[in-house]
């Protein structure tokens, strides 16, 4: 093949194919969402009835009076409220929020498409060692 040997055909597909099937199909993404569970917050309709169980006073919140509903409407709740927290899958859009996960993503799917190039074309050159003696780029 000259100087346009094999590794740099096999790079070129994996390229092509990283410009392609990376937004659809991306390793590094599953490897983030895989698994992963978060924590929904509870919206103020359930806290409200579960935070008043203590004093009900309503005023000015003062620390360690134990004002848990404020006059504008805020609420606070207090480390003693025992109260099940429910869970949701990560997903690919919770992921956009998160510092440098599209780094993470482009370097893991860089990397397993390096790994590739390496992996295909060292079984080519094992299955076929005359092509070293062409290849100019090696």
């Amino acid at each position: 093949m000259g100087v346009f040997g094999i590794q740099l055909v096999v790079t070129m597909i994996m390229a092509s194919f990283l410009h392609k099937l990376a937004p659809y199909f991306s390793f590094g993404r599953w490897l983030a969402t895989a698994g992963l569970k978060r924590y929904l917050p509870p919206p103020d309709s359930v806290l409200r009835p579960v935070c008043s169980r203590g004093k009900k006073k309503l005023g000015t919140a003062a620390p360690g009076l134990g004002d848990y509903l404020f006059l504008d409407g805020s609420l606070t709740v207090p480390k003693s409220t025992s109260y099940k927290l429910l869970t949701a899958p990560v997903i690919a859009s919770d992921l956009q929020f998160i510092h440098y996960s599209s780094d993470f993503q482009w370097l893991v799917d860089f990397t397993s498409a390096a790994l590739m190039v390496h992996v295909i074309t060292a079984a080519y050159h094992y299955l076929r060692p005359a092509a070293i003696l062409s290849e100019y780029n090696l």
